[in-house]
């Protein structure tokens, strides 16, 4: 004869509902003991209530264990979000909320959804900032009065539900960076703040596919690298004047004007036009103005109007 272990998990054949079928025999003894429990027999009736006994005061003893922990999680992970600025990073993640912490005490359970590691983190990042501009984007075009057909809105609202599924408003990490994330595109969209350092990507490229994307794409010239440092710096210029310019414009809203619900979109063209005019650069015939405008703009008056910043943008 083999070991215990072995006859343990050798079958036999059961019959249930006029159907047979094949168990092993460490699943089959309890199913006896219980079948001679509800037959009346004092023995098993005996050991079935012992068994119930035991499973009672293992699960109070584990909820009990599972509270106690829950309770200290909870009071380390408040005192860790208490003392972030200490660390002089107030995003030292990741970090498991007490929300991730779902417990069970009838099953004697607990599910912990956090934290991410490092890989997942930066990809949550990522789709943050998208569900942000995505949000932006729709609230921009409704302001312009623009409907599906005229704009890619349908599209955005399709990818943001569909990220909304993975991270609902209710994800500690979206009640942590959204509102942050918001309000540094908005300055940057509406009101020239430098480019945000958001994280944007959504998945990780394996190395076969960066090759693949640098492959195809024609190797940069010495003249085509000095043309994009070029323009680089002068958006730079650019954007440092805008910013200066709308401070002087909106004087104390200034200081409120990521608060607003709602915001103006910039005509980017015509401010560049502008700062060219205003810095001594601005030549017609570098935009695509008609020969009707180009012959308008000759008029003083008019040029005066078309170039004045106390006109909308």
């Amino acid at each position: 004869m083999g070991s215990l272990e072995e006859l343990l998990k050798s079958k036999v054949t059961i019959t249930e509902n006029g159907k047979t079928r094949e168990i092993t025999l460490e699943e089959a003894l309890p199913r006896r003991i219980v079948k001679d429990a509800l037959d009346g027999k004092p023995h098993a009736q005996k050991r079935v209530f012992d068994w119930a006994a035991q499973e009672m005061e293992r699960r109070r003893a584990a909820a009990e264990d599972l509270f106690e922990t829950a309770i200290k999680i909870k009071a380390a992970i408040t005192k860790y979000e208490n003392d972030r600025s200490k660390y002089g990073d107030n995003y030292v993640f990741p970090i498991l909320s007490a929300e991730q912490i779902k417990i069970d005490y009838e099953a004697g359970t607990v599910e912990v959804n956090g934290p991410l590691n490092a890989e997942q983190f930066q990809t949550w990042l990522g789709m943050i900032a998208q569900m942000v501009r995505c949000e932006v984007d729709i609230q921009e075009a409704e302001f312009e009065g623009l409907d599906d057909e005229d704009s890619d809105i349908a599209d955005q609202r399709w990818f943001l539900a569909k990220l909304r599924e993975l991270i609902p408003t209710t994800d500690p990490m979206w009640r942590e960076f959204a509102p942050k994330y918001r309000q540094v595109i908005i300055d940057e969209r509406f009101y020239y703040a430098e480019d945000g350092d958001l994280p944007t990507a959504l998945v990780d490229l394996t190395e076969k596919q960066l090759k693949a994307i640098f492959e195809n794409r024609p190797r940069p010239t010495r003249g085509s690298l000095r043309e994009l440092s070029r323009r680089k710096a002068e958006n730079k210029k650019f954007r440092a004047f805008m910013r200066t310019k709308l401070k002087k414009q909106m004087g104390k809203k200034w200081e409120t004007r990521l608060d607003k619900e709602v915001h103006e979109p910039r005509d980017v063209e015509l401010d560049f036009i502008r700062y060219k005019n205003e810095i001594g650069q601005f030549d017609a015939d570098d935009y695509e103005f008609s020969d009707e405008e180009k012959e308008a703009l000759k008029d003083p008056e008019f040029f005066k109007a078309y170039m004045s910043w106390d006109k909308a943008a």
